[in-house]
């Protein structure tokens, strides 16, 4: 599950940890501050975490939260209004201008919006607009300055990509018919995936509940 491959990812990250997991009709989440063994105990709290397809994260703050905000506003996946789009981000990004210049000329405020939330405010515009979510990301990724290894989810499509120059790590595995994804390869090999190969440097790999496309 993914509870269990983000149990033996925890040194990425012992600040935070969330879920999301969509259902075809929604998209379900669960995250708080503190540990994965911590957070995930109450069976009340995980249950609707069913579903064909899922994202992980755990997080280490690289990014200060902005005055009169709280860090627990940054917890991943990051959620859209509607819940219908998460992301979550391993990496860090120095240089945000073109992408606040981006947000700021469609009039979305970037107010307690640290790195991570500003890649998702960008591609959920794009999603709004009516853009497939394939070509959502794809449109803003050279906005994106930096270290990234993404997963973003709608209740159709999961899309893995890594930034051109491969900064950050982004695993690819199969569990039978299944695509996974992960930042180390421990965490397949606990949800007894079979590990296939590293996603590249500046790939996109988009899948869906049928299959990778």
């Amino acid at each position: 599950s993914i509870e269990k491959a983000l149990f033996t990812l925890q040194h990425r990250g012992p600040e935070s940890t969330g879920i999301s997991v969509t259902d075809g009709a929604t998209i379900n989440t669960h995250k708080g501050k503190g540990l994965v063994a911590q957070v995930y105990s109450n069976p009340a709290d995980t249950a609707l975490l069913r579903g064909p397809m899922g994202i992980g994260h755990n997080r280490y703050g690289t990014d200060h939260a902005k005055k009169g905000h709280s860090p627990d506003d940054h917890i991943q996946p990051i959620l859209d209004e509607r819940n219908a789009l998460a992301l979550a981000h391993n990496g860090n990004l120095p240089d945000t201008t073109r992408l606040e210049e981006f947000l700021d000329n469609h009039g979305i405020s970037c107010d307690n919006l640290n790195d991570s939330g500003m890649m998702h405010a960008a591609i959920a515009h794009n999603v709004k607009r009516g853009a497939p979510l394939e070509d959502a990301v794809s449109d803003v990724l050279p906005l994106f300055t930096g270290s990234y290894s993404l997963l973003v989810m709608d209740r159709e499509k999961l899309i893995a990509v890594r930034d051109q120059r491969g900064i950050r790590p982004l695993a690819m595995g199969k569990l039978n018919d299944s695509r996974i994804f992960a930042s180390e390869t421990c965490a397949l090999k606990i949800m007894d995936a079979i590990y296939d190969r590293e996603v590249k440097p500046g790939e996109m790999v988009v899948t869906t509940r049928d299959g990778e496309l």
